[in-house]
């Protein structure tokens, strides 16, 4: 195809006419921009065979631009945290009860 899909963490996801010469950041501009959720080091280019183009390279006819999300770390220890905590609650009670 003649086509580049733009998707995830953009303004408005879009499928946009490959033109020789663009860069990613072109083909994102042209979707309104990254969404405050995005992480602009985090861009994947996927080829049309299911391979992933070095980080940098401009996107070729039928490939996929994908914005990922940014990772909140602070949910993560939370979670981590909680885990945690329920795991030392679950060996206590195993240990009060005798299982």
């Amino acid at each position: 195809t003649n086509l580049v899909d733009v998707g995830g963490e953009v303004q408005m996801p879009n499928t946009l006419v490959w033109q020789k010469g663009r860069a990613v950041n072109d083909y994102v501009a042209l979707v309104g921009g990254y969404t405050q959720r995005a992480d602009r080091t985090k861009v994947i280019v996927m080829r049309q065979n299911g391979s992933v183009a070095p980080t940098g390279a401009d996107p070729q006819p039928g490939d996929t631009i994908l914005v990922l999300p940014t990772i909140e770390t602070k949910y993560i220890e939370v979670a981590s945290g909680i885990t945690s905590i329920l795991y030392q609650l679950a060996v206590a009670a195993s240990v009060l009860t005798g299982f």
